[in-house]
Formats: structure tokens, C-alpha cells, sequence
């Protein structure tokens, strides 16, 4: 199967990676846990993703080059979020742009793990469970609910601060990760332990989730080489998690499939 067309989304649909592509006539989708070999060929040059909705696609008008981690121009996203910097600082909670609901909406506070690694963020309370997939998070417990964005985010920090727990990681980390088995329970210990800091003893702790399904059997061999975005991509694929595709080469590669959004790309698969 050969596809070409500009990316418009990475996401995963429950355990489902899935590369959204407009070809110029339609809007496909191509479910990445299907395909066994793949072949891509990635632009250097970022475009906006213009606007999508369950009804229709409309291509930015402008065709506006981007620059960031946005995968739409500030002109596209005004409808969802009229300031695009407020996604990682919001201003207010949602009221000084009419009440938009991608920042009154409620909110949860989280801590992730992933592999030895941990974190505190935060999202939508309605995006839980996909958000932590996004992120490849092996286990995870919402530590607190919030009414709106910017509640979630003041508490983000402060729980951060406090613990003593970053709120990202780099790349390099989590790929590192790839190359050790995953220990659930010692993960849940290590959770126990930080759950004392910060529910009093006579409350009951939170639920801890375990995300187990991804299509990634773990530990790798090495730890992935992370590879440009812009160039070829050509190999057996290894596996999926969070942002990256796991290839061989041979010799083991990671590609940041987030940073494809907005990028024209030519692919061809294999299938299982």
C-alpha cells in the first residue's frame, strides 16, 4: 500500500496508533499496529494542519509554515483555543475568551510512570486514560480533579515542587527506558510509597491503572538510536508507544511520530 499526502494528526485510538493523511481529495487513515514493514520518506518543512471536525476537513487557508510544537497556525485554532500559548500556560479559566471549553472544562492532575521514570501533568479529566497512552505511561493514579485548566495547572506545579517529580522528560530518557523489562510491582511500591506524601493516612489512596496493551513487546535489545524526523524512515517495524515508532534497520531506530504532524510524507507498508 502506498500512501503520500501531508500528515494531519498522530494519535492513538484506545491502544490503536493511527497516522491521519490528507492526499489532497480525501482524508485517510492508516491504523500503524497493522503494518509490518514501512518506507517513508518525511519533508522538512512544517504546515499547518488547518481545521478537522467529525463532518469536514478544510486545509489552512494560508498554508502557514509552523514553528513549535503547534500543528495548527494561531488563525486555524482560534475557534478550540484563541490563545495557542495557553496550552501549556493558561491565562484564566476560560473566561477572558468567552468561556472556551478547551480551558473550562475540568481537569485532572496525574503522576505517570514509565518504566523507572516519573512525572506529574495534567489534562483533560474527559482525555485521561488516552492522554497517558499518548505518553507511553506504563501505570498511572490521579492524584487530584480540578474545575478548569488553569486550577489544574497552578496544582500541577505545586504537586511537582513538592514531590519533588518532574513534569517531562527528556526523549533520550524515555527511550532509554525501552531497554529494561517493565516491573508493575515495583512500580505500585515505589506508587505506595509517594501516596503517603500526599493523602493523609486515614483517606484511601487512589487507583492505581496499569497500561500494559501496547503494540511493543519490551525490553528491547538496545536503546533506540533516535533518528532526524525529516528523511528516510525504511525498516521492520518493532513496535509502538507514546510518540515514537521502534524500527529496524538494521540496528534499532526511534522516530518521533508527533513531530510528523504537518509534514508531507510519502509512505508505503507491508502489511501483516
Amino acid at each position: 500500500m502506498r500512501l503520500a499526502g501531508h500528515i494531519l494528526s498522530y494519535q492513538w485510538v484506545d491502544f490503536k496508533p493511527v497516522l491521519t493523511i490528507y492526499d489532497g481529495e480525501q482524508v485517510l487513515e492508516l491504523d500503524l499496529s497493522d503494518v509490518e514493514r514501512i518506507d517513508m520518506q518525511v519533508g522538512k518543512e512544517r504546515v499547518c494542519v488547518g481545521v478537522m471536525s467529525d463532518e469536514e476537513y478544510s486545509p489552512c487557508p494560508n498554508h502557514a509554515r509552523l514553528t513549535g510544537s503547534w500543528s495548527q497556525c494561531p488563525e486555524c485554532a482560534r475557534p478550540f483555543i484563541p490563545d495557542l500559548s495557553c496550552v501549556f500556560e493558561p491565562k484564566c479559566d476560560g473566561s477572558l475568551c468567552g468561556g472556551v471549553e478547551f480551558c473550562s472544562r475540568p481537569h485532572v492532575v496525574y503522576l505517570a510512570m514509565t518504566g523507572n521514570l516519573m512525572k506529574i501533568g495534567m489534562t483533560s479529566e474527559k482525555r485521561e486514560r488516552q492522554r497517558l497512552i499518548e505518553q507511553g505511561a506504563d501505570a498511572y493514579a490521579i492524584l487530584r480533579h480540578e474545575k478548569n485548566r488553569l486550577e489544574a495547572r497552578k496544582e500541577e506545579k505545586r504537586l511537582s515542587a513538592s514531590l519533588g517529580i518532574k513534569q517531562a522528560h527528556s526523549k533520550r530518557d524515555i527511550l532509554s527506558q525501552m531497554k529494561k523489562k517493565i516491573d508493575y510491582d515495583a512500580m505500585k511500591y515505589t506508587f505506595s510509597g509517594i501516596m503517603k506524601d500526599v493523602f493523609p493516612p486515614d483517606s484511601s489512596p487512589p487507583d492505581f491503572h496499569v497500561l500494559r496493551d501496547y503494540p511493543m513487546e519490551l525490553p528491547l535489545r538496545r536503546v533506540p538510536f533516535l533518528r532526524p524526523t525529516p528523511g528516510r524512515h525504511s525498516g521492520r517495524i518493532l513496535g509502538l508507544k507514546g510518540r515514537f515508532m521502534i524500527y529496524d534497520a538494521p540496528g534499532i531506530y526511534a522516530l518521533d511520530m508527533g513531530d510528523l504532524v504537518g509534514r508531507r510524507t510519502r509512505i508505503s507498508v507491508n502489511f501483516k
